[in-house]
């Protein structure tokens, strides 16, 4: 069924000694904080409570629906109100949505409470967007152009295939690639193991058990070390070797154009050198990473 994704990035880091603050600000007044918990928890279905965490200088926030209602005569969600209440002076906020069973997605990107940018859409309306295009959106696409109602965008894929797209299909490609202006990378490349705090309904069941009613100051005595399942170790490992193979295959395709590249012109020579560096850098990463995990 694809990615059912929706999530939040701050900028700079909330410190977690003001993760209860900011969730009471939210409205989360009868919340019990669990415990530990994983990104791959929290990002996958079945997701339970609310899920906070820091990476990479950005404090992450995920729960079910944080996008969705009222937005205001600024275009803001109740939690982009509220936390460009509560966060100081200098700040960033990325809102980002992919849900493919409906080519459903979203993005907003806030400097300072002000807007930036804002696109939004699914695959039976039309895109609703805010300001400039940022710069990594006119990077995923070679080309767009108007056709009829429509806006197709085209891409180029390493071997020169060319693939084109209406708003709804490349969305939430472009949504979880905007990721990268706030931790360097893409979404779907957070790791899984990624350690996060998890905050349940009180009273409400979480897998089939009822919940107890310790309160939220008590949250420091009840931290707990929740093992790596082996389900997440899987995952990170089938994720890591498919990056790997991709490596793999940009460092063929690259050899092949440099080869070409030798009988044609320089300009090829310079597109294969530049596809075996990308090629070779993305599969060691990927297998430094493997590394880590078998060891």
């Amino acid at each position: 069924m694809g990615f059912s994704s929706e999530a939040v990035f701050i900028k700079s880091a909330i410190p977690e000694e003001q993760y209860t603050e900011l969730l009471s600000e939210l409205g989360f007044t009868n919340i019990l904080f669990k415990g530990k918990a994983y990104f791959g928890e929290a990002d996958g279905r079945g997701k339970q409570g609310v899920y906070i965490g820091n990476y990479k200088d950005c404090t992450l926030l995920i729960y079910d629906d944080i996008l969705n209602g009222h937005r205001d005569q600024n275009n803001f969600s109740h939690v982009e109100q509220v936390l460009t209440s509560f966060l100081p002076e200098n700040h960033e906020i990325l809102s980002l949505l992919n849900i493919e069973s409906v080519n459903g997605y979203c993005y907003h990107y806030i400097v300072n409470g002000q807007t930036r940018r804002l696109k939004y859409g699914s695959y039976d309306g039309d895109a609703h967007e805010i300001g400039e295009e940022l710069p990594l959106e006119k990077r995923y696409y070679t080309r767009k152009e108007k056709r009829g109602n429509d806006t197709i965008y085209s891409t180029t894929s390493p071997d020169g295939q060319v693939n084109e797209w209406t708003h709804d299909q490349i969305g939430g490609s472009i949504a979880f690639l905007l990721a990268a202006m706030m931790i360097g990378e893409r979404y779907d490349d957070i790791p899984q193991e990624l350690e996060m705090h998890q905050y349940i309904i009180a009273g409400e069941p979480v897998n089939g058990q009822a919940t107890e009613t310790k309160p939220l100051k008590d949250q420091v005595t009840l931290m707990k070390d929740l093992p790596v399942t082996e389900e997440l170790i899987n995952k990170n490992v089938e994720r890591l070797q498919t990056r790997s193979a991709r490596g793999g295959a940009l460092i063929v395709i690259g050899l092949i154009t440099l080869v070409i590249g030798f009988f044609t012109s320089i300009q090829m020579v310079l597109i294969g050198g530049a596809l075996v560096l990308t090629g070779w850098l993305v599969r060691s990463s990927a297998q430094k990473e493997l590394k880590k995990i078998k060891v």
